[in-house]
């Protein structure tokens, strides 16, 4: 009979420590699920829904020597919560500077979502197609990127080599030293990408450049701008601008920066396009998100 008792209890003790066993992997599951959602959510609200919103934008002219990159890709300023970035500016945050972006990146590429619900293996679909889509937009940026280089090189080869040619008294200063009889290498170069754009356009013909007459010493001297100095030369040279001007329609004209400058169209057609389609994955991921891990009541 003691026996009988005895194995009794310890069957007893057996089926108790299963079932807390049991009852422990499932708290671990639930604290596991519970703390996952927390940071889906977390990521959810300080990057995905951010990134959602990333808009294309241009830089500004620079006339501060070699210009900067063109585009650049910007969340607003009304979309950046204080206690994500409290320092954003007018122009928004560059994406590249959003913090956790590289966590949103991971989630993007290897989601931490179940396969077993239907909802969340949907949500899966749109992380890979969105972790595509971004790689569709940085990779046409870099296009246009390079295909702007080389229009670059082209333009101050140009510049450098006609300038010497039909201005051979000027010489080429930064824009904060000009003197008399100087252009700003870097102005012309930005002014001349400007141009170029506006090249493809139809109708187009040309820029309209005047000269700014001055009196001083020597004869006085003329200036020729378009908002930003180009060039002061002095009286005693021809300073009529339709000299320049037929210069300058050459450099845009030219076979190597015309076909730079188409390039450059297509590529940022194809960044529009890509980044469009982003935009609406990833709003259709943050609001799938939204739906699926809802805090607990």
């Amino acid at each position: 009979m003691t026996d009988f008792w005895t194995q009794a209890l310890n069957a007893a003790i057996q089926v108790l420590t299963l079932a807390l066993g049991v009852l422990g992997t499932i708290a671990f599951y639930w604290q596991f699920r519970q703390r996952r959602a927390k940071r889906i959510r977390f990521l959810n609200r300080s990057v995905l829904r951010l990134w959602s919103k990333v808009e294309l934008k241009h830089r500004p002219r620079s006339v501060e020597g070699r210009p900067a990159e063109a585009l650049w890709l910007s969340i607003p300023k009304d979309a950046v919560p204080d206690d994500v970035d409290p320092t954003v500016g007018e122009d928004g945050l560059d994406v590249k500077d959003l913090p956790g972006l590289s966590d949103g990146k991971r989630f993007l590429r290897s989601p931490h979502l179940s396969h077993w619900t239907t909802s969340q293996r949907a949500l899966r679909v749109l992380c890979h197609r969105a972790s595509r889509g971004w790689e569709e937009v940085v990779e046409a940026r870099g296009r246009y990127e390079e295909a702007r280089e080389r229009r670059r090189a082209a333009l101050e080869s140009m510049i450098a080599r006609d300038m010497a040619a039909t201005y051979p008294e000027l010489r080429p200063v930064p824009y904060h030293e000009v003197a008399l009889n100087t252009y700003v290498k870097a102005s012309l170069l930005a002014r001349m990408e400007d141009e170029s754009d506006y090249s493809l356009q139809p109708g187009w013909t040309g820029p309209y450049l005047q000269p700014s007459q001055y009196s001083g010493e020597n004869g006085g001297y003329a200036e020729i701008s378009d908002g930003y100095l180009l060039m002061r030369i002095s009286r005693k040279y021809d300073p009529d601008a339709s000299a320049f001007r037929k210069v300058f329609i050459s450099w845009v004209e030219s076979v190597a920066v015309k076909d730079a400058a188409r390039e450059m169209a297509r590529h940022s057609d194809q960044i529009a396009a890509a980044l469009g389609q982003f935009r609406g994955i990833m709003r259709d991921i943050t609001f799938g998100i939204d739906l699926e891990f809802r805090p607990e009541e």
